[in-house]
């Protein structure tokens, strides 16, 4: 009987030492595997930051041109506003010479009640543009 009984201790470590060769050679896969895949996540991670940097300078760009935009919308405004004044004193001056070639003598009073009063309502950037556009 003890003879049985160590050939079943035998068997059973023979057994033992074979499952731990497979468990052994399963955490080695395993931590490779868990090795190869936390290399993937720093790359990917690093590609992230890359793409979220590269999102903000376009956010910034996008931000900028919208600016600019808004300022040429400006300047278009306010040249629109020129060139109708500038119609309506032409206007005025053409009435003014009808006027002085009417009755022989200068009506300068004509247009010193009906010109605009021309204020200077643009900043240092929009005449700095306006000139760089020139």
């Amino acid at each position: 009987i003890d003879n049985d009984r160590m050939v079943d201790m035998q068997l059973l470590a023979v057994k033992a030492a074979e499952e731990f060769a497979v468990l052994a050679n399963e955490n080695d896969k395993l931590f490779k595997e868990n090795s190869t895949l936390k290399e993937q996540y720093d790359d990917i991670n690093h590609e992230k930051m890359k793409i979220e940097e590269e999102l903000n300078l376009l956010k910034n760009r996008n931000q900028d041109e919208d600016t600019i935009i808004d300022d040429i919308d400006i300047l278009k405004s306010k040249a629109q506003k020129w060139e109708l004044e500038k119609k309506l004193l032409m206007e005025q001056l053409q009435e003014a010479q009808n006027g002085k070639t009417k009755n022989g003598k200068g009506s300068d009073s004509l247009v010193g009640k009906t010109a605009l009063k021309l204020k200077n309502d643009t900043s240092e950037d929009a005449q700095r543009l306006m000139m760089e556009s020139l």
